[in-house]
């Protein structure tokens, strides 16, 4: 019998680091963690841009794009954030989630 033994984001990062959702997974976990218990908006861009670097066209890079815009626009980055969410929508322009975001961008609003 095989016994199932969960594995962290670093263990899969390390174990397979060709594996962008890792990168993802590790990135939202920086990305929505208070800053008092290790969150990092700029440890989530560093992710976040190894997953676009390893799958550039993939869907978890379309997932890393909005993921970076969102990010460089808590950063205040709206150059970044706008250049993130277009790479995003050009990927997958039905994307709801990206529509979304972008409207966020545009309007400088945050939901």
């Amino acid at each position: 019998m095989l016994s199932a033994k969960p594995v962290s984001q670093a263990e899969s990062i390390e174990l397979d680091p060709r594996n962008a959702h890792a990168y993802i997974a590790r990135a939202y976990n920086y990305f929505f963690t208070p800053a008092m218990f290790g969150g990092s908006k700029p440890k989530a861009v560093e992710m976040l841009k190894k997953a676009v670097e390893i799958d550039p066209a993939s869907d978890a890079a379309d997932t890393a794009h909005i993921l970076l815009a969102q990010a460089y626009f808590d950063l205040v980055q709206r150059d970044d954030a706008l250049r993130e969410i277009q790479e995003a929508l050009r990927l997958n322009p039905e994307r709801r989630w990206a529509q979304n975001v972008n409207q966020q961008i545009t309007l400088g609003k945050k939901e």
